[in-house]
């Protein structure tokens, strides 16, 4: 027994090509036609930078060292959950999302350690971009003025802590900030060792 002609058309505006068998119920998928990230059937375009994408999108790649990639299309809103990831551009984004927005073609997971796009007194961050001026312990200084930083993308508004991680800022006395609010500041701040 086949399906219902009325699921048919249901199957194909899904990008669905299926086959109901003579004999039996079962479905058997012959293709599927790939799927954009809103859900929704389109066609994959092949890309190495974001201008041979169409407005609105990216040219996404797996890694860094990637000649070609596919073009996806950008989000339009992102969470402000706490997943740093390192881009290609040496920039620490807070989570992938806000890289994806800015059209980095790629990430590995975690804070930039070596690649990391260095800020401070003479080096600046790409547009969008803040220079992160925190150390974690009491014997550097982040307070001295040649301090330097790392470039970080931030969320247009700081989530509730998930973390004890709080800094001062130096200067201000023992303010107590959250990890994002001391980036989002681009001041320099010092680990808050006792926090009220």
């Amino acid at each position: 027994m086949s399906r219902p002609r009325a699921t048919r058309p249901l199957l194909a505006a899904l990008g669905v090509l299926a086959v109901a068998s003579a004999c039996s119920e079962e479905t058997i998928l012959l293709a599927s036609v790939p799927q954009d990230d809103a859900g929704l059937p389109g066609v994959e375009t092949r890309c190495t930078v974001r201008e041979d994408c169409e407005r609105g999108a990216t040219c996404e790649k797996a890694s860094c060292g990637d000649a070609a990639g596919t073009c996806r299309r950008l989000p339009t809103l992102c969470p402000p959950d706490e997943r740093p990831v390192c881009g290609c551009d040496g920039v620490t984004y807070w989570n992938d999302c806000l890289r994806r927005v800015a059209g980095v073609p790629s990430s590995t997971g975690g804070e930039c350690d070596r690649n990391a796009r260095r800020c401070g007194r003479a080096d600046a961050c790409p547009p969008g971009a803040t220079c992160s001026l925190l150390t974690g312990g009491p014997t550097s200084d982040p307070c001295s003025l040649d301090a330097a930083g790392v470039c970080w993308v931030m969320p247009s508004v700081c989530p509730p802590p998930l973390s004890p991680d709080r800094w001062e800022a130096c200067g201000a006395g023992p303010r107590c900030s959250s990890t994002c609010e001391a980036i989002r500041s681009g001041l320099p701040f010092r680990r808050a060792f006792r926090c009220p």
